[in-house]
């Protein structure tokens, strides 16, 4: 784990606590309305040319720093996968999802974990993808087969995308992971159909149009041939705990992640910052002591929080890190 300090943005105080912005010298910011005028460099100075705005979650330098993950593999010869304990495949992923989860603080809340891309890509494997393709109803599988696309072909376009025509254009990884999480997976067809990619992630929902996934993607809605709208609402709402941000430093360069205040943050731990000054004494001012205080910096109080390494790229700061 990597330890860093860092400052609540105390503009965004009615955000919950594990959503909360929070900022260390242009690591992290927050997309929103700023209540401060910062004047003519704009939001938190981002019209500076020394800054790097990224709005992807950092998701662009996590495909740069792990190239093997999201490289088709030529002449790819699937070997047999066989679930534990004599489990159906998708039981046997969702019991995997369910323990990669990281909890903020180790705390049992539905609202305070997320699942690290490492641990998301190494569970969903090529071999288990075509496990789960196989495992779906016959009229599930026939719609697939219409599309003149073999189950081998399919499960490779889901992990690496590249689909032909507009089914799997990028990866469908967590699209498929989310949808076993949920028990939904046999809804496959009619997400990948409304051309629903990880690149779509996270997504949302609007109560008033129901049969629809906003994306930020795309800049607008996919229309989702599904009669069941719990099935796009648990997609949208799982999503942020499966697209938690990749923070990666630039050389030379003040970097700011731009996101919403559903996204949740790599954080397995917070804590407020404790500093011990020496004080003198108010009756005896030969005397001094120290006292433990919380501290406090120029946006409010300072915590402390370790941010799960799987996530983290510090080596452009060339400053030394706790893991």
């Amino acid at each position: 784990m990597c330890i860093l300090n860092l400052r609540h943005f105390a503009s965004f105080e009615n955000i919950p606590p594990f959503h909360q912005s929070v900022m260390d010298d242009g690591i992290l910011s927050i997309e929103g309305d700023p209540i401060i005028d910062y004047g003519a460099k704009g939001f938190l100075g981002l019209e500076d040319h020394r800054v790097l705005l990224c709005k992807n979650r950092g998701e662009d330098a996590y495909r740069e720093d792990h190239p093997s993950l999201f490289k088709r593999p030529a002449g790819w010869e699937p070997r047999p996968w066989q679930p534990p304990h004599n489990q159906e495949a998708c039981e046997a992923i969702q019991s995997e999802l369910h323990y990669a989860r990281i909890s903020l603080n180790e705390c049992d809340d539905y609202k305070q974990w997320f699942i690290p891309n490492d641990r998301i890509y190494g569970i969903m494997t090529p071999e288990k993808i075509l496990a789960v393709i196989k495992s779906l109803n016959s009229s599930d599988r026939q719609d697939f087969a219409r599309l003149g696309v073999s189950e081998q072909d399919l499960a490779l376009q889901i992990r690496y995308g590249g689909g032909s025509g507009d089914l799997c254009a990028a990866p469908c990884v967590k699209v498929l992971a989310i949808l076993i999480y949920n028990d939904h997976e046999k809804y496959l067809f009619q997400i990948l159909q409304a051309k629903i990619t990880d690149k779509c992630l996270p997504a949302t929902t609007k109560s008033t149009d129901k049969g629809s996934v906003i994306c930020k993607e795309h800049k607008g809605k996919h229309s989702v041939e599904i009669k069941r709208t719990k099935v796009l609402d648990n997609l949208c709402g799982v999503s942020h705990f499966f697209c938690s941000p990749y923070i990666k430093t630039r050389p030379g360069k003040h970097i700011h992640l731009v996101l919403d205040s559903d996204d949740v943050l790599p954080f397995t731990r917070k804590r407020p910052m404790e500093i011990s000054p020496t004080v003198t004494s108010q009756h005896d001012p030969d005397t001094r002591a120290r006292v433990t205080v919380k501290g406090e910096g120029g946006f409010g109080e300072v915590y402390e929080v370790e941010i799960d390494s799987d996530n983290l790229d510090l080596q452009a700061l060339d400053v030394g890190t706790r893991y």
